[in-house]
């Protein structure tokens, strides 16, 4: 069978393209399975790393918000409309997602395209499901045209019970809409860890006064209250990047900010599947603000502090916790080291006691894959 998957697969986010990378793994076993980008976007990221100028995103507000959004679609009806409905033609069965791409504020502009996908498939008489994504709040608008478009689905997979908490309280039902962790929690199932010595903290770091407004992030405090937290626990920092935009130049200036005080740092990018071993091999816990470098963590039995920015991260703490004691989420940008510090030496001193493999999520997750490709 040939199938044709629709996720954000530009090489900006790798937690997208972990997603693209485990999904792919399992089908190709019995299937052709071709990825494309759903945006028709391809980021440079050589360009990127090279490069010393910081991401600029253009100011919001709501003119410039409605002209872009109007250009993303004019774009997509002349340049990209086309080649999608040829693509779904040439193949058996569509997959779109996954990740947190039923949203309207940061990817608003990807619903309209979902939603045309689906009507492009019911068209052509071809199977689609939506799969493991995260819903956010949408507008009225587009709830009635998610409830519309989920009566069609084969499967609709939801990633998070907050996610399916939005999706019943606004009424929206379809044949099999489940709850099903995100694929990433299965690639210790591909890639290895390095047996080294473990002696790092993990940082992963976000711009969070940009994305969420929460506008006491201060990159001095951070590094002096790491600085605390590492020398407490005697473990070294390891930046851990997992996202190429406002998130590269954040870890650069933490980057500054650590050696100002006497702290070294090293710095591990994870841009395919087979960076992963690298970055994470010798981590003995993981400070995180991103999803998926705390789930990449975690597949590996690596115990995370993850900061509540999104109800996405609450979906995820309550879906872990069901099985483990692998993860925290804690409420302060900052990485107070008071705050984090207790519960850290608590969570190191259980993963010493014993192995935490995390068996239900991915016999979850491996589970769904069997009924993806049975039908």
């Amino acid at each position: 069978m040939k199938i044709l998957k629709f996720s954000c697969v530009s090489g900006l986010n790798s937690g997208d393209d972990l997603i693209s990378y485990v999904m792919e793994r399992r089908f190709e076993k019995r299937h052709l399975i071709c990825s494309l980008d759903i945006l028709g976007q391809e980021f440079d990221l050589d360009k990127r790393l090279k490069s010393k100028a910081t991401h600029r995103l253009p100011a919001l507000s709501k003119p410039r918000n409605l002209l872009a959004a109007f250009i993303r679609w004019v774009a997509y009806k002349v340049l990209h409309r086309n080649r999608i409905k040829r693509s779904i033609k040439d193949n058996d069965f569509v997959i779109i997602g996954g990740g947190q791409i039923i949203d309207d504020f940061a990817t608003g502009h990807m619903f309209y395209r979902i939603v045309d996908i689906v009507n492009i498939c019911k068209k052509l008489n071809v199977p689609v499901s939506v799969c493991f994504v995260g819903v956010s709040e949408l507008s009225p608008g587009n709830f009635r045209k998610l409830r519309n478009m989920a009566t069609y689905l084969q499967e609709f997979s939801v990633r998070d019970s907050e996610s399916l908490l939005k999706m019943e309280r606004n009424s929206i039902q379809g044949n099999s809409i489940n709850v099903i962790p995100d694929p990433v929690f299965t690639i210790s199932d591909w890639i290895y860890l390095s047996n080294v010595r473990v002696e790092y903290v993990g940082i992963n770091i976000m711009n969070l006064n940009r994305i969420m407004m929460i506008e006491d992030q201060d990159l001095r405090v951070c590094a002096k209250n790491l600085k605390v937290f590492s020398q407490h626990l005697g473990l070294k920092i390891r930046l851990i990047l997992t996202s190429y935009g406002d998130d590269l130049d954040m870890a650069r200036e933490l980057k500054v900010q650590l050696q100002g005080i006497g702290v070294p740092v090293d710095t591990k990018l994870v841009t395919t599947a087979e960076s992963v071993s690298e970055a994470y091999s010798g981590v003995e816990i993981m400070l995180s603000h991103r999803m998926h470098s705390s789930i990449i963590a975690m597949s590996f039995g690596i115990p995370c502090m993850i900061f509540n920015w999104h109800t996405k991260i609450k979906g995820l703490v309550q879906l872990v916790e069901r099985e483990s004691s692998l993860v925290s989420m804690h409420q302060d940008v900052n990485f107070d080291s008071e705050t984090l510090l207790k519960e850290s030496v608590l969570m190191i001193e259980r993963k010493k006691q014993e192995t935490i493999e995390l068996t239900t999520i991915k016999a979850e997750v491996n589970n769904y894959f069997d009924i993806l490709t049975n039908s």
